[in-house]
């Protein structure tokens, strides 16, 4: 599964060193963040606390705003060989317009007295965004910070694709923006969305009765969610995703000439996978409260900020320098 992200990270790099520019990572900045940005981020050493670190500078991705039209890097560990494309944020109605307003769609997401769909207002909105590949997507339209209100976007027949977009559109969600928690609101007579659902085990909150109207009278409509510290568990890509961080870790202080204990908890190498894919995405502030949160809580190692410019941290007992999307040890403490 980590060959493709391997390939992925390389071609970045390779497009760096010639001053190309490579697909851009999806950055959403948000003021604000209940979830996540309430936190502080310690700095100095790894036994201060207290500072708040300001962020790197947006030369390297870190801040600014949301330009639009660009394309996403993936999560590609989960894209089989007849979904060939990478999910790119659009900005195009078109193509919504037309699955939405198609036959077999229609019913399922309009009410009685609806001519027509119309998303452009939605996907014009920059705080939403669209996630499309050949064959659908999903529009993520922004609640607060933070929270995001998902609608699936696939003709009937393409449905059976639709798991496998989700998984790596939730992961991009997860990973690059300030998501915290995906929101459903799906009327019970909508089956290929609950399905998705079921299979992505979004869960049920609620369901409230009789509230969508339909040609024949009102429907129940079932209220779902997945929150992050249930997805983190649920994609298994982030397992792999942690073993490669680890064994480019583990490597790096080798060259130093040590010998770092290994650990060998899942639970580990899951949220240092997720660490991983929002350092290297432009969340280092995310990247480093959540993998925290983690840390504090099952006894292992945390991670500080010891300077922004060059940017410099703290993993546990290694000093790290993060630059050109990869990270060079330079100290060890044993």
């Amino acid at each position: 599964m980590g060959k493709s992200r391997n390939k992925e990270r390389r071609r970045v790099q390779d497009a760096r060193k010639h001053n190309e520019n490579p697909q851009t990572v999806l950055r959403v900045v948000r003021s604000e963040n209940p979830d996540v940005l309430g936190e502080q981020i310690t700095s100095g050493c790894a036994s201060a606390s207290g500072d708040t670190v300001f962020k790197p500078n947006g030369s390297n991705g870190y801040d600014g705003k949301e330009e639009g039209g660009y394309n996403v890097v993936s999560a590609a560990d989960y894209r089989p060989d007849d979904i060939p494309e990478q999910l790119v944020r659009s900005f195009d109605p078109v193509k919504v317009n037309e699955i939405l307003n198609d036959p077999s769609v229609f019913p399922l997401v309009s009410i009685p007295g609806t001519e027509k769909i119309d998303a452009s207002p939605l996907i014009a909105d920059q705080q939403n965004i669209l996630l499309m590949g050949s064959r659908g997507g999903f529009l993520f339209c922004c609640k607060e910070p933070g929270i995001y209100e998902v609608q699936p976007i696939f003709l009937d027949r393409d449905y059976k694709h639709a798991l496998a977009y989700a998984r790596s559109a939730y992961k991009i969600m997860f990973t690059q923006t300030d998501c915290m928690t995906l929101l459903f609101m799906v009327p019970v007579v909508n089956q290929p969305i609950l399905n998705l659902c079921n299979a992505t085990s979004a869960k049920k909150e609620f369901e409230r009765k009789n509230i969508w109207p339909t040609e024949n009278g009102n429907i129940d409509v079932e209220f779902r969610s997945i929150r992050y510290d249930d997805w983190v568990y649920q994609d298994l890509s982030l397992l792999d995703d942690g073993l490669e961080f680890q064994g480019k870790l583990t490597t790096e202080i080798m060259r130093l000439g040590f010998a770092p204990k290994v650990e060998t908890d899942d639970c580990y190498k899951i949220h240092i996978g997720a660490f991983y894919d929002m350092m290297f995405s432009g969340r280092p502030e995310k990247a480093i409260i959540l993998y925290n949160r983690f840390a504090r809580f099952s006894g292992f190692d945390m991670v500080s900020v010891v300077s922004a410019s060059p940017f410099l941290i703290n993993f546990g007992k290694t000093l790290i320098k993060i630059e050109d999307n990869t990270f060079k040890a330079l100290l060890y403490r044993e």
